[in-house]
C-alpha cells in the first residue's frame, strides 16, 4: 500500500471583509494583527495539490492566540478557501483546538509519533517561519515548504513581483527580526511556549 502524502498547513491571522465574510489576510490588508502574507500558504497549499495528486491537506488553527470575538475557527475559514481554489473537500482535514504555532508543530508531532510510516509529510508555512517552526520541532524529522517557494515554482509570472515587493518591505524585515528573535529565544531556553 503507497504512503499517502500529507501536507498540513499551518495557521495564520484573518481579517473580515466588508460583507462579513472572514479571510487569510494578504499583504497589505487592513487587519486587526500583524498582516504577514498568510493566504499564501492556502494560495501554495493549492498549487501543491494540483501539482501532487494523491496528497491529503491538514489545515490547522482555532481561533489563534489573540482571538476576536466572532471569528470562526482559522481552519475553516482556510479549508473553504482551498476549496474555492478547486481542493476537493474530502481531501482536506481541519484541526481546530491548536492556538499557536508551538501547539501546531506538538498536534503534528504527536501524529506523527501515531502514525509514522502511514504518510509521509511537508509542513507548509510562509518562508519567513520556517527557521522558527523548524527550531521548535526537536527530533521532528518532516520536510518544511515555504508557500513563497512553492508559488514561484509553479506561477512565478503571477507570484514574482508580488513577494519581492513584500519581501522588500520595512513590515518584512521587522517580521524577519522577530522570527530571527524567536528562534535564538527557543535555542537559549527564554522562549515563551503557550500552553
Amino acid at each position: 500500500m503507497r504512503n499517502t502524502p500529507t501536507l498540513f498547513v499551518l495557521s495564520g491571522s484573518l481579517r473580515k471583509d466588508t460583507d462579513g465574510i472572514w479571510h487569510t489576510t494578504m499583504w497589505g490588508d487592513q487587519s486587526e494583527f500583524p498582516v504577514c502574507g498568510d493566504r499564501l500558504r492556502v494560495e501554495a497549499g493549492a498549487v501543491f495539490y494540483h501539482n501532487n495528486s494523491g496528497t491529503k491537506i491538514v489545515v490547522l488553527g482555532g481561533c489563534g492566540t489573540l482571538c476576536v470575538v466572532g471569528a470562526p475557527a482559522i481552519s475553516g475559514v482556510m479549508k473553504r478557501e482551498l476549496m474555492e481554489l478547486g481542493v476537493p473537500a474530502d481531501v482536506i482535514s481541519e484541526e481546530s483546538k491548536t492556538r499557536n504555532t508551538f501547539e501546531q508543530v506538538r498536534w503534528i508531532g504527536e501524529k506523527w509519533k501515531v502514525e509514522s510510516g502511514k504518510f509521509e509529510c511537508a509542513i507548509l508555512s510562509n518562508r519567513y517561519h520556517l527557521p522558527r517552526i523548524a527550531a521548535m520541532m526537536g527530533d521532528l524529522s518532516v520536510k518544511l515548504l515555504g508557500a513563497e517557494d512553492v508559488l514561484l515554482q509553479h506561477e512565478p509570472e503571477r507570484w514574482r513581483l508580488v513577494i519581492e515587493a513584500a519581501e522588500r518591505s520595512p513590515r518584512m524585515k521587522e517580521i524577519q527580526s522577530a522570527e530571527a528573535r524567536g528562534v535564538l529565544q527557543i535555542k537559549n531556553g527564554t522562549y515563551q511556549f503557550l500552553n
